[in-house]
């Protein structure tokens, strides 16, 4: 391994040989971004399927999960010896968690963030606090984050320097992040451009190189005047040491990249790709929108590469730097690629800059053209050096994750192999898949592509259901496993967006928009016999369900039958075909049905629905009563089922249990055989886990001016086993 590109999973080990286990110390792995773990000896192509994989337990924490989760080995912490993740939100707080039993070691919340509404940025929806993925040095226990911050009505950004085993603040931290540099760009003045936090987003990764901290900045939703910046600190003085600001006589040219961190070659020098702004550079000027960029430590330039249709870039918002870099292993090259769906080979040596034509080793449309939609890349691919070959990855929007076979000087530009799915896999939207990837070196068998994506709607301003997926890196049309096939278990709930999952010693950690920390691995815990009483509601579709027909999230068969817009009925059948003391009353203003053809199972449950009126407000009820001791002595769990007759249209409906209300946004198709699960988001279900007691009142209002709220089915699961409740009562081990 060469300087500053050597691996995280690797630098632990070497600088504490006492430590012998993978490590995840920055976003993909390492500072080449390959996001691969050659480490993992647990997980192969033989063991992550539905039989023997899926969720282990989830932690709660108090925001969305942008920054992809962060692992140490052996750390001493608590009294003992442990495997600790590391968990940063948007409400600007980060956890240390026990990697293998989730147990509380410390929380450190590190301000106020900035509520969305503030800035008007639906692209981060609810509050904006830690969206980059921190960086964690080794040789000083420290993990650094930057956190925005809002204080009497001021955005502000600081980087912290928290204790790995305390979360306690370090070097005398945090630090305001503040910065200028000589230009007449946007928002300057006397020849000063300043760096304003109000109109930059930490949206990169943080990057540990050169003994110094590097963050780098873009816009909320291209609100002007912002710039691209990168901001370098030292990283025992948390000292301001260097500035680069790529657009200083002019504007934009945002540095994002999607989450992705920036790239460090053997020599320390920094690489990064810049979206739409001002783009003279070509002409003998210092403005580098739409470019590769090669910077010194200090962050000067020493080289870029500029594609020749920058211009039309720029007019159509297609900006390079919607991808970040990868540094191809073995060699000076760099693959990325951003909006246009196309992948440029660069030489780091001579990157080509601009002239008329691209000077690069290679560039061709890798993101497939054939389908509807976008076809943009968010966040970088990833490698893999296995027995058949070296390959990268990459999963664009409206697209198949591809399979791409480097042959030491270029790429085969037809795809290896291809999966079978699409992202999303019904409606068009982004950001397509999130990737990394976990080996055993180059065992054959062992190399696995695990992927985040959205079920099947767009993730850009909406908090949407995803999937996750585990393929072989052999052959990524063989799906080894996702998060469907057992989803009454192993269901990820709400997609957080470029958020790559951490693989690390046979556990996967993903996380999401639920304001929880998902991990799996294998031997998930099995769930007693399902007992379960099941309500369809017929609505005015043509045929009730016959009692062998199995439906919902949690597949079982006798499903009672629920006619007319309001009625009652006793002595429900249980999943067994039991009578039960249980019994059920609804009232709704109307009976309706989508356009799903019916066919026995989920498609005829989803077929028909209770409705609400005309006007916000109007409201659904049913009310479950008497239900058994089966249900009633431990905390129970209940599905809702929720499909409208929207005619395309998104149409939302608040669904309440008891204190608990989620808002659900039916989203505008019918159901298509996936179930989307609804964590105030679009969907067609919702769960309310943790419900006590022998009753139980669901009341679904309409929410928008026209009617809907649709319920169309309900499940009771008994003890809780389909959906227990995430843990809570955590304890922080001493030291804490």
């Amino acid at each position: 391994m060469r300087g500053s590109i050597l691996p995280s999973i690797v630098l632990l080990t070497i600088l504490n040989p006492a430590l012998g286990q993978v490590n995840v110390l920055t976003q993909h792995n390492d500072n080449q971004r390959t996001g691969a773990n050659l480490s993992e000896t647990v997980l192969t192509t033989s063991n992550v399927n539905v039989d023997h994989f899926g969720k282990l337990f989830t932690r709660p924490v108090d925001g969305h999960i942008y920054a992809q989760p962060l692992y140490v080995s052996n750390l001493s912490i608590g009294g003992g010896t442990h495997n600790v993740v590391f968990v940063a939100t948007a409400h600007d707080s980060v956890y240390a968690f026990d990697g293998d039993d989730g147990v509380l070691y410390w929380h450190a919340s590190l301000g106020t963030p900035v509520p969305s509404g503030v800035i008007n940025t639906p692209n981060i929806p609810v509050e904006v606090g830690i969206i980059s993925t921190p960086v964690i040095d080794p040789s000083t226990s420290t993990i650094y984050v930057v956190a925005k911050t809002y204080e009497s009505s001021v955005q502000i950004h600081r980087l912290h320097a928290l204790s790995l085993t305390t979360g306690v603040e370090k070097f005398g931290g945090p630090v305001q992040i503040a910065a200028q540099v000589s230009g007449t760009g946007d928002g300057g003045s006397n020849g000063v451009v300043p760096f304003v936090s109000s109109q930059e987003n930490q949206r990169s990764a943080l990057t540990l190189a050169n003994g110094n901290v590097y963050m780098a900045f873009a816009s909320h939703e291209d609100y002007s005047p912002y710039h691209g910046w990168i901001l370098s600190y030292n990283k025992t003085t948390l000292q301001q040491n260097a500035v680069f600001n790529d657009t200083p006589n002019g504007g934009l040219g945002g540095i994002w990249m999607a989450g992705t961190g920036l790239t460090v070659d053997a020599n320390g020098n920094v690489y990064c790709m810049t979206g739409n702004g001002t783009s003279d550079a070509q002409s003998g000027g210092v403005d580098y929108g739409e470019c590769f960029l090669k910077l010194s430590p200090t962050l000067s330039v020493l080289d870029w590469f500029m594609p020749n249709d920058f211009d039309n870039l720029n007019a159509w918002d297609a900006d390079l730097g919607s991808s970040g870099p990868m540094m191809i292993p073995g060699t000076n090259d760099l693959i990325g690629g951003g909006k246009e769906g196309i992948l440029y080979l660069v030489n780091t040596s001579n990157m080509g800059h601009e002239n008329g034509v691209d000077l690069v080793l290679q560039e061709w449309q890798a993101v497939s053209l054939n389908q509807p939609g976008s076809h943009h890349i968010h966040g970088a691919p990833i490698y893999y050096h296995g027995t058949g070959g070296t390959y990268i990855y990459l999963w664009g929007e409206n697209d198949a994750l591809r399979q791409f076979q480097f042959n030491g000087t270029g790429f085969n530009s037809t795809a290896t192999s291809t999966s079978a799915m699409l992202a999303p896999e019904i409606n068009t939207g982004m950001p397509g898949g999130t990737l990394s990837i976990s080996a055993n070196g180059a065992t054959a068998g062992s190399g696995i592509v695990w992927a985040t994506t959205v079920s099947d709607n767009d993730a850009i301003h909406a908090i949407v259901s995803g999937v996750v997926r585990a393929f072989d890196a052999a052959d990524v049309s063989h799906e080894l496993w996702n998060s469907r096939q057992d989803q009454a278990r192993d269901d990820i709930g709400v997609f957080a967006k470029n958020c790559a999952p951490t693989v690390a010693n046979g556990k996967v950690y993903v996380g999401t928009f639920n304001k929880e920390l998902a991990v799996y691995g294998l031997n998930p815990p099995t769930p007693a016999v399902t007992q379960a009483i099941s309500v369809d509601f017929q609505g005015n579709a043509s045929s009730a369900m016959a009692p062998g027909e199995t439906a919902g999230v949690v597949a079982v068969a006798h499903w009672n039958n629920a006619a007319a817009a309001s009625g009652s009925a006793s002595n429900l059948v249980d999943s067994a075909g039991t009578s039960t003391t249980a019994g059920v009353s609804w009232t709704s203003d109307n009976n309706w049905s989508t356009g799903v053809s019916e066919a026995a199972g989920n498609a005829r449950m989803m077929k028909g629905y209770l409705d609400t009126g005309a006007g916000n407000g109007s409201t659904t009820t049913v009310t479950v009563t008497g239900l058994p001791a089966a249900y009633s002595a431990r905390p129970y769990t209940v599905y809702v089922y929720l499909d409208g007759d929207n005619g395309g249209a998104w149409r939302t409906g608040a669904y309440t249990i008891g204190s608990t209300t989620i808002d659900a946004v039916d989203m505008g198709i019918d159901f298509g055989g996936i179930f989307a699960r609804a964590v105030n988001s679009e969907g067609n279900y919702l769960v309310f886990p943790g419900l006590t007691g022998t009753s139980f009142t669901l009341t679904a209002t309409g929410v928008d001016d026209i009617f809907r709220a649709p319920v169309n089915g309900i499940q009771i699961i008994a003890n809780g086993d389909a959906a227990p409740p995430s843990p809570t009562g955590l304890t922080a081990h001493a030291g804490a």
